[in-house]
């Protein structure tokens, strides 16, 4: 049974407070994006985290497209799964249990119609004190070193100014950068050093 409702645990735990309890399906910090999704909804280890419905106007759709771009512009993604909810009198779903750990997004895909998807790393709950601490620094240097001038360039970027690496695309040819407090996104393209803000 959870300790505290999902809302606290986004608040408390996570660092990261729901804009509207109500509405809100997820949340950021200076460390990453964290959606919520029902555990129902995920085969495999892929997630539906955006259905499309053009007649969907709700607050919290337009934040969840936000926080996909956010993603996918080089911010690091989590979900937080619902395991339990049920249906209230008024229609609207309450949940009841939910995993006090995120999984780490790993790509997205979309469907024809417009939905999507996240890959998830289900096999690797990280629990909120370890967030962060599952970007593998070691491998982006690694592939950064490749070209001395986008080293040069990430070293600036990491160490003069604070930057933080996130992330190497699925090429290998941009690594993707956040500021210190997490609110701006750089990368570097490696075959030319070039910083990209």
């Amino acid at each position: 049974m959870n300790t505290k409702s999902m809302s606290a645990f986004f608040a408390e735990n996570l660092s990261a407070p729901l804009t509207n309890v109500q509405w809100s399906w997820g949340a950021e910090n200076e460390k990453g994006v964290y959606l919520r999704i029902w555990a129902q909804e995920v085969k495999e280890t892929n997630g539906l985290v955006y259905l499309n419905t053009p007649s969907d106007t709700r607050l919290g759709q337009k934040e969840r497209l936000r926080h996909i771009k956010q993603i996918e512009g080089g911010k690091p993604g989590y979900v937080v799964v619902i395991t339990e909810g049920h249906e209230s009198s008024s229609g609207t779903w309450r949940i009841d249990r939910y995993e006090e750990c995120v999984y780490s997004i790993l790509d997205f895909s979309r469907t024809e119609s417009g939905d999507v998807y996240a890959s998830i790393d289900l096999g690797s709950p990280i629990y909120p004190e370890f967030i962060g601490q599952e970007i593998n620094v070691a491998a982006i240097e690694l592939a950064v070193s490749t070209n001395k001038l986008a080293f040069a360039t990430f070293q600036k970027a990491t160490t003069k100014f604070k930057w933080q690496a996130t992330k190497i695309d699925r090429l290998g040819k941009n690594i993707f950068l956040i500021s210190k407090d997490g609110t701006k996104k750089a990368q570097i393209h490696i075959p030319t050093g070039e910083f990209i803000r």
